[in-house]
């Protein structure tokens, strides 16, 4: 599940998350690797660190690797407080200073969790050497459909009701900061976007979707923007090597 797939079907087939009591401990999370820079993943909306069970463990044979679930999902803490991007950011640059994981981070953001990452470089821009954005979330992602896709608008928020609670907060204030300024970063990035659309995606949305992909590579200091032919949302499922090539370009081991 993840921002980009708001219909039936792939509601239907999302998993239940409860919230775990463990409000005083650290979140889930794999770490795997040595060296640096320290590759930080972060999940979509829905999804946990299993998603990037294809990338992970090949990343990890050249340099450090953290990923984690976020406050709310399978053991990590109780959320506390807003789900707006920059307050996910301090979570996790607490939780990695907490496990003595210092930087550079290099970002690898999926989603919404792309949304995520680009919040965390332009809170702490001095501790990120670079990010990949897998087919991220836009900043305004829900005003732009609300104004542009009323259609596909009407129907995630109808469908929204199906969603676990952690879900829905995060749904409802991933928007809240359209108003901030949402500065262009200086983190390097290379930005991976999908070109299948989801079932009962209409042509419209999908060029919706690929105007917000563009200017998600221009708000940022993109090295290279892909169009990953024949691959839907999640990228690092159905073309992993894509994903892998672009860490270790920016992690400095493209060898392996």
């Amino acid at each position: 599940m993840s921002l980009r797939a708001p219909l039936l079907a792939l509601f239907l087939a999302m998993p239940a998350f409860t919230p775990i009591g463990q409000a005083e401990t650290g979140h889930r999370a794999l770490i795997q690797g040595k060296g640096t820079p320290t590759v930080v993943f972060e999940a979509g909306l829905g999804d946990t660190l299993e998603v990037w069970k294809r990338v992970q463990p090949e990343i990890s044979r050249c340099t450090r690797t953290f990923s984690y679930n976020r406050a709310g999902y399978p053991g990590s803490p109780r959320p506390r407080g807003a789900r707006v991007p920059h307050a996910i950011a301090e979570e996790l640059h607490a939780e990695l200073a907490a496990r003595q994981l210092p930087p550079p981070y290099l970002l690898v953001g999926h989603s919404l969790g792309g949304l995520y990452a680009q919040a965390f470089a332009r809170e702490y821009p001095g501790e990120v050497s670079g990010m990949v954005l897998v087919d991220a979330t836009h900043w305004a992602h829900f005003a732009r459909m609300k104004s542009e896709s009323p259609g596909m608008y009407r129907t995630v928020k109808a469908l929204s009701v199906l969603m676990s609670g952690i879900m829905r907060r995060e749904l409802a204030d991933s928007g809240a900061e359209e108003a901030r300024a949402w500065t262009p970063a200086t983190t390097p990035a290379i930005v991976l976007s999908s070109t299948q659309a989801a079932p009962g995606e209409t042509p419209g949305f999908r060029a919706l979707m690929r105007r917000l992909q563009e200017e998600t590579a221009a708000a940022n200091a993109t090295l290279r923007h892909e169009f990953v032919a024949e691959s839907g949302h999640y990228i690092q499922r159905e073309a992993p090597e894509r994903v892998i090539a672009a860490i270790r370009d920016l992690a400095g081991c493209a060898g392996g």
